[in-house]
């Protein structure tokens, strides 16, 4: 209760509070009462953290509105007065001088105060020109005997000392500060702060390091045990890390010569420090993940990937621009010239810092360096201490941590600086060749490498056509697999054709093929011929993936033209193919085939059952991965990793094709998106018909120009609408059978909170797909202009991720405004329309307003909301004027259809039925999409048509009997009179008041109103009693007058 009063209250008010009687406080007397007795407080155990918190939330407290003021009043009063501030930091002192076990009033009172020494260190660097004049160096903090004026000093001492401390919770405030300060321009608080530089670099040195979790045993796992749970530490620590290397970054621009000392000192140990051999695990070959020596240089590769760029900013700031490139080069010298490291991770680890430090060095210093660099990260692929074991092809954990860290650095260097790659190109190139068929590394990071390739052959400084050349040969071993065979032509060398064969038979034959039909104890053998075709088929579809990903978005319309679509058109058949019998394994009676062992393999995983519903529990409690699969987990790879993979192909191809697939006739579309990509739509599972929206469908749409809009998607997008509001509308029958059915078993309540969430998740989709069906413009251009952005994230070469969109679109964030495609949909409807007899024209529904309709009754209000906020400006659109077509320059006048809009006012209904309830965010839209059904037909159909379907829901929502029909018949007919009085047209609110009034019975009690109880606190005085009324007095059970705190404020 005091600490909401504080929280609202003025503060002039509280300031000029002053107690009953006279307090006695050690606190200078420019402190503010109020404040003089919280601090007093801090020093009594009982009432140390309620005090401690109330300070903290008036440190909190934002400026007054209209104030000029940017730092908190409060601050102000308390770095006005020494004294008071002393008595808090003497406290902290105290306090941290106290031995670190573990307790709760300690963990609370350390952050209480951590948080306000904090505070009160931004409120100094926000006045730092006054503050500065007592920053001298002092000893009063060693020796907790604060006397000297410095309190600048007093508080940025106690604030490095928070920053050492050894617990990340109590030091993760400071963050705050030292990214304040360093953000500063005032060189003067630069220059003071370069007194903690090397302090500080240590401690953040230190607390980057990903040791101390719960599962630990230091004190720092005994305090995170107190505090976290396994996963709320996870999110904690990336969290506090990310704040440190921001502090880190900046001190990196501030301090360059500093930092670069102790990134030079740092690199300079490690490479130079020896692997115990204590640590070694898996009999003496490997490192533990949770090695101290693993966590060093992690350590050092997160310094390198946040730090150099702003290190280089900060030597070009001082004009030393050649002291940081001589820095770098000795760096990368250093690294080149140590022998490499013997674990496989140190060696990722190793080789992952040597790329970086080659994107920051000159490039003359490249025929010195860049090829001994090339030469290690190659060597690192051939890298596999197990190749000489029993088994061949056995590559541990960390050693294929070890190859996707190569590839990602590689990758990495040529999206940055592919001029200093291409002279290069054909070496690389003639690596990457010889690498496919090492097995001792594997398909992911081969797909990385080229796609590093492409992104060269690209760039190359030739022709078109010799590039073309160069990419045919170097994606030869790709695009040669995936041609579809030809009678006559030898296909015994092709190891996708048994492949093609089967999926060509039909899907029963691609089950046989992978041994979908035989028990799970026969996919135990690797050499078995099914198991071996099931790999074949990843590694090519992953093959596939890296090769269209890059094809498909070349930098120049030239290159997609005469590059991207000669060697992408003969690869479209093969895979629509494939697709098409992945999408019938679903189907029941290949179901049926399927063997009882393996048909867990078809359904979802527990860890995507957890995901769906956003729960930890069942993250936190998974045991840790093993280093091989198991042959079900295997086998579900294949069923979903490579059916999804196929997707995403098949999207890509649509847009590198983009030249050439929309000039084709629409049935040969037809059967492309229908029959290649959407077979089997009924059947195939929930998640994998999202993802063939968004994989597939979607990239079809957004990639088509303006000028094919009207034969290649006008005609082709309807079908998969309905077809797709249709599964969403028997989901959610069933959904609510389970519901209405009540089952307490917890098995049965959690398969029906996954396929309620499943079909949450469709249906959202597919308001995203209405979005851009009614706001697409058509893809303005093929390909960008220029290369799309330098950027190394992860995204970039996950070979699972969704592939982005390379196309330019004109999508408004509005739906109010309508695209070309919308346009295009509604005028091709009208070429069937009806004229009735007054000459105005009846539109029907090219808009799909009667799928928006089912979508106002499915029980989820996001859904709801969205589609009921498009039904206006979609009826605006199709009841727009327009010209006759036989008188030029006569427009007519368009309304709604009398079935088109019951069909949509009774979707309205039932949405104001389920969803009306949720008064702040549904109620008003659908109200709104009511009254513009009715503003959209003539009078004579609402008052026939409308009414009668009005009058019968209502009837059946309020149970009225025969003397109350004419009541509601009544009512229906007074909302119509005002409705559609034109002498007295009322405003949008007024409508949208009565239609409420009138559908209550329908929309029943809000949300808001049905669990609201009438609660009175009888027994507890008011803060502030008037003088001229005593406050009334309920019997004896009320609480004393002096209880807590309440007397202080009682007058």
């Amino acid at each position: 209760m005091l600490s909401g009063f504080l929280d609202s209250c003025k503060l002039d008010a509280l300031f000029q509070w002053s107690p009953p009687g006279s307090i006695e406080d050690q606190c200078g007397s420019h402190t503010p009462a109020f404040l003089r007795l919280l601090i007093n407080l801090i020093w009594i155990e009982g009432t140390r953290i309620d005090a401690l918190n109330l300070i903290l939330l008036l440190l909190r407290r934002k400026t007054e509105k209209g104030s000029e003021e940017t730092v908190s009043k409060v601050a102000d009063a308390l770095l006005a007065d020494p004294s008071s501030v002393n008595r808090v930091l003497a406290l902290l002192c105290a306090t941290l001088n106290e031995p670190t076990a573990f307790s709760e009033t300690t963990y609370n009172t350390l952050l209480l105060l951590s948080e306000i020494v904090t505070r009160l260190g931004c409120a100094l660097v926000a006045r730092w020109t006054d503050s500065k004049i007592c920053s001298t160096p002092c000893e009063c903090t060693s020796t907790m005997l604060f006397t000297c004026p410095n309190l600048t000093t007093h508080i940025l001492n106690l604030v490095l000392r928070l920053t050492k401390y050894p617990i990340r919770m109590i030091s993760a405030p400071t963050n705050l500060f030292w990214l304040t300060a360093l953000r500063s321009s005032d060189p003067s608080l630069i220059a003071r702060l370069h007194l903690y530089c090397r302090d500080l670099l240590v401690s953040w040195r230190q607390t980057l390091k990903r040791d101390g979790a719960p599962s630990g045993s230091g004190v720092h796992s005994e305090w995170t045990r107190g505090v976290f749970g396994s996963e709320e530490y996870v999110s904690f620590f990336s969290k506090y890390r990310t704040e440190v290397l921001r502090c880190l970054s900046l001190s990196a621009s501030k301090w360059p010569l500093d930092f670069l000392q102790a990134l030079t000192s740092l690199t300079d140990s490690l490479l130079k420090k020896a692997i115990p051999v204590t640590e070694l695990t898996d009999l003496g070959k490997y490192l533990p993940l949770d090695s101290p020596i693993v966590y060093d240089w992690d350590t050092l590769e997160l310094l390198y990937e946040h730090t150099l760029s702003t290190l280089k900013e900060g030597f070009v700031a001082c004009g030393q621009t050649n002291q940081f490139d001589h820095a770098m080069s000795g760096l990368l010298r250093q690294f080149l010239q140590s022998a490499a490291m013997s674990d496989p991770t140190l060696r990722g680890k190793q080789a992952t810092c040597a790329s970086m430090l080659m994107q920051q060095t000159d490039p003359r210093y490249d025929a010195e360096l860049l090829v001994p660099l090339l030469m290690f990260l190659f060597a690192c692929f051939r890298c596999n201490p197990d190749a000489n074991s029993t088994y061949p092809v056995r590559r541990p954990r960390c050693v294929k941590t070890m190859h996707m860290a190569v590839a990602t650095a590689f990758f990495r260097l040529t999206r940055a600086n592919p001029e200093r790659i291409m002279p290069y190109f054909e070496s690389i190139a003639n690596e990457v060749t010889s690498l496919w068929a090492d097995p001792n590394s594997g398909v992911v990071e081969k797909c990385v490498l080229l796609e590093s390739l492409i992104i060269l052959c690209f760039r190359l400084p030739h022709p078109v056509s010799l590039q073309k050349d160069l990419l045919a040969r170097l994606l030869a071993h790709v695009t040669s697999a995936w041609c579809m065979p030809v009678s006559g032509v030898n296909t015994e060398s092709n190891p996708m054709f048994p492949i093609f064969n089967a999926c060509t038979n039909g899907s029963p034959d691609l089950l046989t093929l992978l041994g979908l039909d035989l028990p799970l104890s026969e996919h135990e053998d690797a050499q078995s011929a099914h198991v071996q075709m099931r790999i074949t088929l990843g590694q090519n579809v992953l093959s596939l993936l890296a090769t269209a990903r890059r094809i498909s978005d070349p930098p120049t319309r030239e290159q997609l033209d005469y590059i991207s679509v000669p060697l992408l058109e003969p690869l479209l058949p093969s895979v629509l193919v494939v697709l098409r019998a992945f999408n019938e394994l679903w189907l029941p009676e290949n179901l049926a085939r399927v063997h009882p062992t393996i048909v867990p393999a078809f359904e979802l995983t527990e860890h995507v059952k957890f995901t769906l519903l956003s729960l930890q529990v069942g993250i936190t409690e998974q045991q840790p991965a093993s280093e091989e699969k198991s042959s079900l987990e295997r086998i579900r790879s294949c069923l979903f990793e490579v059916h999804e993979n196929l997707s995403t192909i098949v999207g890509l191809l649509f847009t590198g094709l983009a030249p050439k697939l929309y000039q084709l006739p629409a049935d040969q579309l037809a059967t492309i998106l229908h029959i290649g990509c959407c077979g089997s739509f009924d059947h195939i599972p929930d998640l994998k018909l999202n993802s063939l929206l968004r994989l597939v469908v979607r990239p079809f749409i957004r990639g088509c120009p303006t000028h094919y809009l009207s034969t290649a998607v006008v005609p082709l997008v309807p079908p998969i609408v309905e077809a797709v509001v249709q599964r969403i509308d028997r989901r959610w029958a069933h959904v609510n059978m389970l519901n209405h059915a009540g089952s307490t078993d917890g098995k049965a309540v959690a398969e029906e909170l996954v396929e309620e969430r499943l079909t949450r998740l469709l249906g959202r989709s597919l308001i995203d797909f209405f979005r851009l069906i009614y706001t697409f413009s058509g893809c303005e251009s093929s390909t960008p202009d220029t290369d799309q952005g330098d950027g190394d994230g992860m995204d970039d070469i996950d070979m699972q991720a969704d592939a982005k969109s390379t196309t330019s679109v004109n999508q408004g964030s509005d739906t109010r405004i309508s695209g070309a495609l919308a346009q295009l949909l509604v005028a091709a409807s009208r070429t069937n329309s009806l004229h009735n007899g007054d000459g105005a024209t009846e539109c029907m529904d090219p808009l799909f307003l009667h799928c928006l309709a089912k979508c106002l009754a499915w029980p989820d209000s996001l859904t709801c909301l969205k589609a009921s906020q498009w039904i206006p400006p979609l009826i605006d659109l199709l009841t727009q004027p327009h010209a006759n077509g036989v008188t030029s320059g006569l427009h007519r006048k368009s309304t709604l259809s009398a079935p088109l809009a019951e069909a949509v006012l009774f979707g309205v209904l039932c949405g104001l039925h389920v969803n009306g309830k949720n008064t702040e965010t549904n109620l008003s839209a659908l109200l709104s999409a009511g009254l513009k059904v009715y503003s959209a037909v003539d009078v004579s159909v609402a008052v026939d048509r409308l009414r009668t379907l009005v009058t019968k829901v209502l009837i059946n929502a309020s149970d009225a009997g025969p003397e109350q029909s004419d009541k509601v018949l009544q009512s229906i007919q007074t909302f119509e009179t005002k409705l559609f009085d034109t002498s007295k047209p009322l405003t949008e609110r007024a409508k949208r008041e009565i239609f409420k009034k009138l559908m209550q019975p329908i929309i029943g009690i809000p949300l808001s109103q049905q669990f609201c109880d009438n609660v009175t606190i009888t027994c507890l005085a008011p803060l502030v009693r008037s003088k001229w009324r005593q406050p009334a007095r309920n019997g004896g059970d009320a609480f004393p007058d002096n209880f807590g705190l309440s007397e202080l404020f009682s007058n």
